[in-house]
């Protein structure tokens, strides 16, 4: 839970623009969804044959193109015309582009760890809800 104050921002303003400029938003979004199809087919979970399929379906409805006014409307909410500028800004430093630049990768591999830890922990948490169940129906 945050302890921030969300400010209000028009979602079609400059600011707005020079930000998701900055922050290459569309290019980032897009470019999870592919590492994310690519994670996807290394860990079996998609056929290669159907990856590229799953890939326009993706473009189709989630892209940053699908989404972008959805987007706009949640970073308006959440920060002032002075913040999407400062973001900006911060975002066109050395370790802005490299945390943009890094992004994708990053969420893949969060992505898998999540992934990776539930297939581990998943069935003794489903066996412990089987045997409430049964315990219930005692």
């Amino acid at each position: 839970i945050s302890n921030f104050a969300f400010a209000s921002s028009n979602p079609n303003s400059r600011a707005m623009d020079m930000f998701i400029e900055s922050s290459h938003l569309d290019q980032s979004l897009d470019e999870s969804y592919r590492k994310m199809t690519e994670a996807m087919v290394q860990q079996n979970l998609l056929s290669n044959e159907l990856s590229n399929e799953y890939s326009e379906f993706l473009r189709e409805n989630v892209s940053f193109k699908a989404l972008e006014k959805d987007i706009r409307a949640i970073y308006a909410d959440k920060f002032s015309e002075t913040e999407l500028l400062e973001l900006a800004a911060f975002n066109h430093t050395s370790v802005g582009k490299k945390m943009i630049d890094l992004g994708p990768t990053i969420g893949t591999e969060v992505m898998i760890l999540s992934q990776n830890k539930l297939n581990e922990k998943l069935p003794a948490f489903l066996k412990k809800i089987e045997n409430k169940k049964v315990k219930a129906k005692k």
